[in-house]
C-alpha cells in the first residue's frame, strides 16, 4: 500500500519523485550550493583561459626572438621556461582569486554535493585542472616541447605566422564551448531551463546532450560553430584557410609539421576534436562527470582524446637508466656521411638523474634539470670529486660543479677509435608530460674527442664488481689515472667498462674545448631534412650534387647548422666547412650518390666495403676497413687477441637518407612510477682538429641517436618509488 501510494504521489508530484530517487549526494543544489558550483567553474575556466593566453604569448614572443634578451626573459630563451615561469604572475593572480576571495566566499554556507567546489574538487583541485588543461592543449598541438616545434618569424615568417594563427582560434574555441556549458550548467542548477540538473550525469548533458538548449552540442545559437568549425572561414576554418593555406602552407605534411601533437594530422576538423577534447577534459576534471572524451571528440572511439588522469602533486625527481644497447633495444649512434660511423653501440647501464619543476602543482607540464643526486656531476677542478649543485661556482666546488651525459663513450669506426667526453653546459630545456609520458628536451652539450686506441678507445675500469654503486671497487686501465680506483658507470660489451674517475689523455684531444651539439631529445619523431642545391647554404660546400644535410656558419665555424637560420649572426649563412671536408650527400660513389631504402637504414645500392674479419662490433658489424691484407696485420698489436684477422669480410656501405629521421616512444609511468621510453634525436656535427677523424666519419655532418630508456619517478626524499598518479605512499 504506501508502495502504490508512493507512485501515485509521483505521478502527480513528479519532482518529488525525482527526489526519492536520487541520492542526498545527487539532490537538488539550493542557492548557496548553486553560487559556490558556479563561482568555481568560472574560476576554473578563468585559469585554464590565463594559461593559454600566457602560453601563446610565450610561444609568440619565442618566434619573433623576444626571449634573447636576459633582463626582459630572466628564465632563458625558452617557450617551455617561459611558459613554466608565469614571469607576470597573471596566472597565479587567477589561481589567487579562487582560493582566497571566491571561494571562502561563495562555498563556505552549504558545500554542494556535485559538480565544481563539491568534496575533492575544491578551488585548489579546479586551478590546477584549469592550468594542466591548457597546457595539455599545447601539447596536443605542438608536441611535448613548445619550444622544440615552434618556428621562428626569422626562418619562415608564414610559418610562424600559421602556428600562432591557428593556436589563437583553438583556444578560443576552447573558451567558447567552456561558456557555453557554464552558461547551460547555470540555467540548469537554477531551473531557468528545464529538465533541471540534479545529477552529475545531468551535468555531463551541458556537453553531450544535443537536445538540451545550450549545451555545447547544441549548440543553440550557433557560437560554439562560429568560433570552432561550424561555419566556413571563420573560427579554426578561418585559423587554418587564412593564415597557412593562404600563406602558402597547404593542408597535409606541411601544416602537420608545424603541428606534430595532432596525431591524426592538422585539418579544421581535427584540431576542432582537440578544442573538443580539452573543453570535455576540464568538464569531467572540474565537476565529476564521467563523458567518454574519446567518443565526444569525433565520435570516433580511436584513442585521440584519451582519459588523462591528472596527479594531484608531481613526483620531485626520477632516476633514468639506459636499459639495452645495440642488439638488444633501440639504442644507437650514427654519425656523419660517409656511414663509416652508422648504427654503433653506446654504453648500457649509465644511469642519470633528473630533478623536476612543475607548472601549476600537476604532472601536465614538468621541466627536467639535471638531477642534484646525478654521480656525472664532478668538480670542475678534481674529477673524482662529486657535488650536487650542477652548473653553481664556488658551491660544493672550488671552481664549478660541471655534469656530463654520461660516462666517457667509446666508439670505433672505420679504424678510427675515439673516447667522446659529453660536458653538459647549459641547464636542460624541456618539457615532460608526466601523465602521457611525452617529452621533448634539448641537452646543450660540447663533445671533448680524445683519439684511442683499437681495442681500448677509452680508459677502461676493471674489476669493479657492482657498476654505479658509488664504490671504487675496480681500477683505471689507461689513461691519466692509470692504476687509481673507480666506480664503474657505463660498459660497452666491446671496450669494457668506463668511469667518470677515468679520463681520456687531455694531449690526445682533437676538438679543443668541444664540440657544440645541441641534442633535441623527444618521444616523438625528430628528423633533419638534406638542403637542396638551389636552396644556397650547405649547398655553398657541398659536393657531388647535393643535396647535403650538415655544415658549419660561415663565422662562426664551430656552430653547425642545417640551415642559415642555424647560425647566430644573422648575416652569416650555413656555407662553410670549417677544418672538416666538404659534406657529400653520401659515399655512394657508384650509385650516383643516391641513397637507397632499406629495411632500417638508407644503403648504397652497389656499395660494398672491406673489412678485417677479426674486429667487430656488438652487432656484428665489422669496424676496420682494409684495402689489403698489410692493413689487417699493421694493427694486430691493437686488436683483441692481437689478431685482427683477414681482410675478407664484406659489408654494404650505409648512407643517409635525404631526411634523417630518429623516432623516440612515450610511455606513462606504471602505478609504482616505472615507464620504459624511448628517445630520439637528430642533430648536425661540426668537424674536429684531426683531418683522420673528420675523414673518417664525415664531418661536418648529421648525426642521428636513438636511446631506451627505463625511468623511476622518486618522492621528495629521493628514495622512495613515487606510487603514480596520487604520490600517497610518499613521506
Amino acid at each position: 500500500m504506501r508502495v502504490s501510494s508512493l507512485f501515485k504521489a509521483a505521478s502527480v508530484l513528479p519532482a518529488v519523485g525525482l527526489l526519492c530517487m536520487v541520492s542526498v549526494a545527487d539532490a537538488q543544489q539550493d542557492k548557496d550550493q548553486q553560487g559556490c558550483i558556479n563561482a568555481m567553474s568560472k574560476d576554473g575556466s578563468k585559469v585554464l583561459s590565463t594559461q593559454g593566453k600566457e602560453a601563446g604569448k610565450c610561444q609568440k614572443d619565442f618566434a619573433n626572438g623576444k626571449l634573447v634578451d636576459p633582463v626582459k626573459a630572466p628564465f632563458g630563451n625558452s617557450a617551455d621556461a617561459c611558459i613554466a615561469a608565469d614571469f607576470k604572475g597573471k596566472v597565479a593572480k587567477a589561481k589567487d582569486k579562487t582560493v582566497t576571495k571566491d571561494e571562502p566566499k561563495k562555498c563556505t554556507a552549504n558545500q554542494p554535493t556535485i559538480g565544481a567546489g563539491s568534496v575533492g574538487l575544491e578551488g585548489a583541485v579546479v586551478n590546477a585542472v584549469g592550468q594542466d588543461v591548457a597546457l595539455q592543449l599545447m601539447q596536443d598541438l605542438f608536441g611535448p616541447s613548445v619550444s622544440g616545434t615552434t618556428v621562428s618569424k626569422a626562418a619562415n615568417k608564414d610559418a610562424a605566422g600559421c602556428q600562432q594563427g591557428v593556436l589563437k582560434t583553438v583556444q578560443k574555441c576552447v573558451d567558447t564551448k567552456i561558456k557555453e556549458f557554464d552558461k547551460c550548467k547555470k540555467d540548469g542548477l537554477s531551473g531557468k531551463v528545464l529538465p533541471q540538473l540534479i545529477t552529475t550525469g545531468d551535468i555531463a548533458d551541458c556537453v553531450t546532450d544535443g537536445g538540451r538548449a545550450g549545451s555545447i552540442a547544441a549548440d543553440t545559437k550557433g557560437k560554439v560553430g562560429k568560433a570552432c568549425n561550424g561555419v566556413v572561414g571563420k573560427g579554426i576554418d578561418g585559423g587554418v584557410s587564412k593564415k597557412c593555406v593562404g600563406k602558402g602552407i597547404p593542408v597535409g605534411p606541411a601544416l602537420d609539421a608545424l603541428f606534430p601533437g595532432v596525431s591524426a594530422g592538422a585539418t579544421s576538423a581535427t584540431l576542432d576534436a582537440v578544442a573538443e577534447c580539452a573543453a570535455c577534459r576540464w568538464v569531467n576534471r572540474t565537476h565529476g562527470t564521467s563523458i567518454d572524451c574519446d567518443l565526444f571528440d569525433n565520435a570516433a572511439a580511436d584513442g585521440s582524446c584519451a582519459d588523462i588522469d591528472f596527479c594531484a602533486f608531481p613526483p620531485s625527481s626520477a632516476d633514468l637508466t639506459i636499459t639495452a644497447g645495440q642488439g638488444g633495444g633501440n639504442t644507437q649512434l650514427s654519425t656523419g656521411w660517409t656511414g663509416l660511423a652508422h648504427n654503433t653501440d653506446i654504453s648500457d647501464d649509465f644511469v642519470g638523474n633528473v630533478d623536476f619543476t612543475c607548472v601549476g602543482g600537476g604532472c601536465t607540464s614538468c621541466a627536467p634539470r639535471v638531477g642534484a643526486a646525478y654521480t656525472g656531476n664532478r668538480c670542475q677542478e678534481d674529477h673524482r670529486a662529486l657535488c650536487s649543485d650542477p652548473f653553481v661556482t664556488g658551491g660544493d666546488c672550488v671552481q664549478t660543479c660541471l655534469p656530463t651525459f654520461g660516462a666517457p663513450l667509446p666508439l670505433n669506426a672505420a679504424a678510427t677509435p675515439v673516447c667522446v667526453v659529453n660536458n653538459i653546459i647549459s641547464e636542460l630545456d624541456g618539457s615532460a608530460n608526466l601523465n602521457t609520458g611525452a617529452s621533448s628536451t634539448l641537452v646543450s652539450s660540447r663533445a671533448v674527442v680524445h683519439t684511442g686506441t683499437q681495442s681500448r678507445p677509452c680508459p677502461t675500469c676493471d674489476g669493479d664488481p657492482t657498476a654505479n654503486d658509488g664504490v671504487r671497487g675496480g681500477t683505471c686501465t689507461g689513461g691519466p689515472d692509470n692504476g687509481t680506483s673507480c666506480d664503474a658507470n657505463a660498459t660497452s660489451t666491446e671496450f669494457g667498462s668506463t668511469s667518470y674517475d677515468c679520463r681520456p689523455d687531455a694531449g690526445a684531444n682533437v676538438s679543443g674545448l668541444g664540440l657544440d651539439i645541441g641534442l633535441r631529445l623527444t618521444t616523438g619523431t625528430s628528423s633533419i631534412t638534406a638542403v637542396a642545391a638551389a636552396s644556397g647554404g650547405v649547398s655553398a660546400v657541398c659536393d657531388n650534387g647535393g643535396p647535403c644535410h650538415c655544415a658549419v656558419c660561415s663565422v662562426n665555424t664551430t656552430v653547425p647548422c642545417n640551415t642559415d637560420a642555424d647560425c647566430p649572426d644573422k648575416k652569416e649563412t650555413c656555407s662553410s666547412a670549417g677544418t672538416g671536408v666538404n659534406p657529400s650527400p653520401n659515399d655512394c660513389s657508384g650509385d650516383g650518390f643516391v641513397c637507397t631504402a632499406a629495411a632500417t637504414d638508407g644503403v648504397c645500392a652497389t656499395g660494398f666495403e672491406t673489412f678485417c674479419d677479426g674486429q667487430t662490433d656488438p652487432a656484428g658489424n665489422f669496424i676496420i676497413p682494409c684495402s689489403g691484407q698489410p692493413d689487417c696485420d699493421a694493427l694486430d698489436t691493437e686488436c683483441s687477441g692481437g689478431d685482427c684477422g683477414t681482410c675478407s669480410a664484406v659489408q654494404q656501405r650505409t648512407c643517409f637518407l635525404d631526411t634523417v629521421s630518429a623516432a623516440g616512444a612515450p610511455d606513462p609511468a606504471d602505478a609504482g612510477g616505472f615507464s620504459d621510453f624511448d628517445l630520439g634525436s637528430t642533430f648536425c656535427i661540426p668537424p674536429t682538429s684531426s683531418p683522420g677523424v673528420n675523414g673518417a666519419g664525415g664531418l661536418p655532418g648529421p648525426g642521428q641517436l636513438s636511446l631506451d630508456f627505463s625511468s623511476q619517478l622518486l618522492c621528495s626524499d629521493g628514495v622512495t618509488n613515487f606510487n603514480f598518479p596520487s604520490g600517497s605512499n610518499c613521506p
